[in-house]
Order: structure tokens, then sequence, then C-alpha cells
């Protein structure tokens, strides 16, 4: 399995490239920069420097200063707030080594010596602070308590809870949709979608809007608290017309296709669009595995990986090969999630999706196809987390689609088939979705 270690570091006498330039005398290459954002908000990097060195990844960013309460992304409303007592404590970098190797035994001992090289690096280099963490779904309020702000012994990050026999279950707050007037949104979805479905023979992206559309009326309805009944009937339309994007997207333009859409029978020509993304079509392999759709699993499998639409990173075709494998029984499932999670780690197009959204995602597949239930709580935890803080922040909020994290929950859905015990309490997760009641109910 891969590990990180992500170092926070107080250092008010370097800059960024100076601290890098240090860094870079004990690496097989000087770090390089990957990302330069020219605006970033919350937790994300502005500007980041990555490199490797004895097979491992090592990655350098800037922290921002403190959030005000209200906008931090990691505090739910009822939460302490970390920063209260200590509104001078910063830490000016954070430092992370990724291990790309996935070693599965001596996480123990890799983590105490890694630890202990990279802590004499940063000394050495002028870092006068430094604080380790385990991940990044740290508990920051462990670190933040005044008198004590350098210290290496801490309490376990929030996902860890997991680990304790007293306290198996761990809570991630969803993040809320911001929107001037959602009743209003959801009424014109409800007004404008038949009409879009209707269209879809005449434009070659109509089934693609659609299927955008059909998530948004999903996230709306969810974010409203709608029945159960009208979040299943959101789900089989997304279903449904994500089987119909990517199977058409199979076949040439001068080739017609066999669809069924919203109860018509069409005859389309082929044709693959931008629309037929990657996350597209782990999104609507999320919605199937949720309603336990074999057929339209199994008919979303036969996409040919690597025919994706759009600009994405190489991950995500390994990790819709590991997704096949895993659905039609491969015996490689499994190795195939653990490549995913580490060329995400190292994603270069969008490397902080590959990071936030690809790595964990990965490894939650890959605990269910081990069977592996304490790790795929940790890592479903780690991964809503860090999904919150995303779509928490001002560019993202207003996304209806984002609203339900289709991957994580259907995961989630199949973990519960597999016997699996999913310990994860979150808005995100519709306790009757994961667990298959909705059969039930009306």
């Amino acid at each position: 399995m891969s590990e990180n270690i992500a170092v926070y570091v107080r250092a008010p006498e370097l800059t960024l490239v100076e601290l890098v330039e240090r860094l870079s005398r004990h690496l097989d290459a000087p770090l390089q920069l990957k990302t330069q954002a020219r605006n970033y908000e919350n937790f994300d990097p502005g500007v980041e420097y990555g490199g490797r060195y004895d097979g491992y990844q090592l990655s350098v960013h800037e922290v921002p200063p403190p959030l005000a309460r209200e906008d931090n992304p990691f505090l739910a409303e009822d939460d302490e707030d970390p920063y209260a007592d200590a509104p001078q404590h910063r830490f000016d970098f954070e430092v992370t080594v990724w291990d790309l190797r996935f070693v599965d035994g001596g996480r123990e001992e890799w983590i105490e010596r890694t630890w202990d090289q990279l802590r004499g690096w940063l000394s050495e280099a002028g870092a006068d602070e430094l604080l380790m963490m385990s991940n990044y779904s740290e508990d920051l309020a462990a670190w933040l308590r005044p008198g004590d702000p350098s210290a290496a012994e801490h309490e376990p990050p929030a996902s860890a809870e997991l680990d304790a026999e007293a306290d198996p279950v761990i809570t991630v707050a969803a993040h809320e949709l911001v929107y001037p007037d959602p009743e209003a949104e959801l009424r014109l979805i409800d007004m404008l979608l038949p009409i879009n479905i209707e269209n879809i023979p005449t434009g070659r992206d109509n089934l693609g809007s659609s299927f955008d559309e059909a998530r948004r009326w999903l996230g709306f309805r969810r974010a409203l608290g709608r029945p159960i009944a009208e979040l299943v009937e959101s789900l089989e339309l997304v279903v449904e017309l994500g089987v119909a994007l990517f199977r058409r997207a199979r076949f040439r333009p001068d080739e017609l296709v066999s669809l069924t859409i919203d109860g018509a029978e069409l005859e389309l020509p082929g044709a693959a669009t931008h629309y037929s993304s990657a996350p597209r079509w782990a999104s609507a392999v999320g919605a199937a595995m949720t309603l336990r759709d074999q057929a339209a699993l199994d008919e979303l499998c036969k996409f040919n990986v690597g025919d994706f639409g759009g600009s994405y990173d190489g991950y995500q075709d390994v990790y819709a090969e590991a997704v096949i494998a895993f659905v039609t029984g491969a015996r490689d499932a499994e190795s195939l999630f653990g490549k995913a999670a580490g060329l995400a780690a190292d994603a270069d197009v969008f490397p902080e999706w590959g990071r936030r959204v690809g790595v964990p995602t990965a490894e939650v597949g890959r605990a269910v196809a081990r069977g592996d239930e304490r790790a795929f709580n940790r890592h479903l935890a780690e991964g809503l987390e860090y999904y919150r803080t995303l779509h928490s922040r001002a560019s993202d909020n207003h996304q209806g689609a984002a609203v339900v994290p289709l991957a994580y929950l259907g995961w989630a859905a199949t973990a519960h088939e597999r016997g699996l015990t999913c310990r994860v309490r979150s808005g995100y997760l519709l306790p009757s979705l994961v667990d298959g009641s909705f059969r039930g109910q009306d």
C-alpha cells in the first residue's frame, strides 16, 4: 500500500525558492516547478515544486495564512475552531513525501525512517519548527494547541479514528451547496431536462449535456432534502444516460448505434465527444454501483479505455482498467488500483485533483477489492474530507453535480454488498443508498 508523510515547516527566514534549493541538494535531481495557480484560496497550493528521490515523490508548497472561521472548509458549524486560541500561529511550508512503490509491510518502519531522514534535511535547510503528519486529513486542533506547537507527538488524524477500538465511527460533514435560489433552479431543471432529452437526436453533444444536467438534477434534489424515491429516480436517469453516452462513444460517426433513453428506442450515429470523459465514466459507474445495476456496469465496462475525451491524467485510464477488472472478476484489479493511486499522486495535468481525488478513490477501490474493511473506511473518510475541501471553495460550491460524490457512494454500496461495514457517517453517504434498503422504500 502507498503511504505518505506530510510535514508542516516553520521557517520564517526562508523563501519557498530557498527551501527548494536547499532540499534539492539531497535529491537525484532538483525539484521542478509543477503548479502555479494565479488565484488560490483555502488550502490549495499556489506554487508547488516536485521531484523524486530513491523511488519516492517529494513535493513542497507554501501554506496560506490561517483562514477566518467562516472561510474554513474543514470546520463544521459546531466544530471548535483550532485557530481561536492561537490566532498568530501558522506554518510556512508543507513538505510531502509519497512512497510510490506500494510497500505492503513495514509501514511504521517506513514512516520512522523517512521521518528521520526528512527531519535531518529540513533542519539542515534552516527550518526551526517541524511537525509530522501521517496524511493530509490531520486533526488541526491537535497541533495548533498553544504551548506546544512543534511537538512531534500528536493525536491521530480524523480518519485514523477508525483504527481505535473505542470509537470505530467517523463523521465527515458534507459541503453546502451555495446557490441563490436552489428551489427555483430545481424547478427550472424539472422543466428543461425533458426537453434536453427530447433533443438528443438533434445534436452530437446533447446526450453529454443531458447527462450533466441529470447529475445536477440529482444534486439539487439531494441538497434540498428530497425523498429517497426522487433521488433514486435521478440516479436511474444518470445511469441510463451514462450508459447511452459511453455506448455511443464506442461507435464511429458512420455507424448507427441503438440506444434506450427515457423509454424511447433510438438509432443514432456514433459520436465520441469531450463529454465522454474519464470523470463522467467514473460517475456513471458509481451511480450504477449504487443502484446495484449489473447490466449497466457490464455495458459501461465495454468502453475502450484510452478513448476518453478531453484532457486528463494517465492514472484515470488505469483506474478505469482497475474498475473493469474488478467488475469482471479479473485477478489484477487490486494491483491496478495500486498502480492508479501511484500515478494519481504524480499527476501533472490536474495535480491537486490527482492527489486529493484520484489517490483516495483508487485506494478505496483497492481496499474493497481485497476485502480490507479497515483500509476501506480509512481511505473513504480521507477521500470525502478532501472532496469536501475542494467543493467548499467559492469557485466550486455552486456546482449541483458535485453534491453527490458518485464514485465514493458507489464504492460504499459495493463494499456493503461484499460484506464490509461502512463506518463513515456523512451527508455524502445516504444510508439507504449504501445499504440498499432504498429498494424497499417508496
